[in-house]
């Protein structure tokens, strides 16, 4: 996606409170001003990193994806931009239906509409949508007669989306950011009413993910070594890895049900299926790899970490007493 030439067209701000507190909706009675200033705040603090943001969705309704309310009333933006005001009315009243949980806050809810951001050189419209919960304390200096007076002043953070979501016309992927959404995700589960997407990234991901539950799994101090090197020499000897091959790799160190939480566990967590046929490249597993083989349990409460990049753990002989615990650590060196 390039947004470099992308430009805002149409931004509305309502603010929604909470359902369950009763605290109600305040609709702007016309469209907000975006001024040159203005815009380029816009596109650099918002539309970027929404286009950049790692976790892409699509849209989801259990029987007709038309029934769902966001990609309702965005698509009828898209259609005809002049609907933006009565349709972010409808988007804003849709925010406040799924405001039921106790934890969210009221707070200002932005709606911007953007032109020319790219997508394989061809040019769409984007909607953004970005509920503000918190605001910041700055200071501002005011001339009072000749003396520069510091004020403290409440504004909106430019530097961290608090939730957000970027819509596209002509492609069905949610660009979405929720930093504030680890108690509720009522803004990806109520309000916008999407599903992971199962991209080349979100795969890589999720199978580093497989990797760090296995691991974890693990008591034995030998076989985690032995798992260490079996992801690696996986690794280095194929250019792709799939799930079929980690899951054969974990079936020598974890038995059938610890199997099953870890796969059932991080595909639900994702939300797609992580069938056998899935394959990731051997080069960006690698991290997640390196990650793992890095720290070495020794007993419980106890672990071996390296940080060199050129050593490696060869074997750890663990000798217990009621008293002691005496390890031998064997570190292969690389030259």
């Amino acid at each position: 996606m390039d947004v470099s030439s992308a430009k805002v067209e149409k931004i509305i701000v309502h603010n929604v409170g909470n359902k369950i507190r009763e605290e109600g909706i305040k609709f702007s009675t016309s469209e907000a001003l975006a001024n040159k200033d203005l815009s380029e705040l816009l596109l650099k603090h918002y539309l970027l990193p929404l286009s950049k943001a790692d976790s892409c969705f699509e849209f989801f309704h259990e029987s007709d994806i038309n029934l769902n309310e966001i990609h309702n009333f965005s698509t009828k933006i898209f259609k005809n931009s002049n609907n933006f005001q009565e349709q972010s009315i409808n988007i804003a009243k849709h925010l406040y239906s799924s405001s039921t949980h106790p934890n969210i806050s009221g707070g200002d809810f932005i709606i911007i509409l953007f032109s020319e951001i790219k997508i394989d050189d061809k040019s769409c419209y984007g909607i953004a949508a970005l509920k503000i919960e918190n605001k910041d304390d700055y200071l501002d200096i005011e001339n009072n007669k000749g003396v520069l007076q510091p004020y403290e002043k409440t504004g909106i953070s430019l530097t961290k989306i608090q939730k957000g979501a970027l819509i596209l016309s002509n492609v069905d992927i949610v660009y979405a950011i929720d930093n504030l959404g680890q108690k509720t995700k009522f803004w990806l589960d109520s309000f916008l009413k999407v599903i992971p997407l199962k991209t080349h990234s979100s795969c890589v991901k999720a199978s580093g993910e497989i990797l760090k539950s296995i691991s974890s799994k693990i008591n034995e101090t030998s076989s985690s070594i032995a798992l260490n090197d079996e992801i690696d020499s996986k690794i280095k000897s194929s250019d792709k890895v799939s799930i079929k091959d980690i899951k054969n790799i974990a079936r020598n160190h974890l038995n059938s049900e610890d199997m099953d939480s870890v796969f059932s566990s991080i595909s639900e967590r994702y939300g797609f299926d992580l069938s056998d046929d899935i394959e990731i490249e051997s080069k960006a597993l690698q991290p997640y790899a390196n990650k793992i083989s890095k720290k070495t349990k020794i007993d419980d409460g106890i672990s071996l970490l390296i940080t060199s990049k050129t050593h490696h753990v060869e074997k750890i002989s663990v000798t217990r007493t009621d008293e002691k615990l005496q390890a031998l650590i064997e570190i292969n060196i690389k030259e």
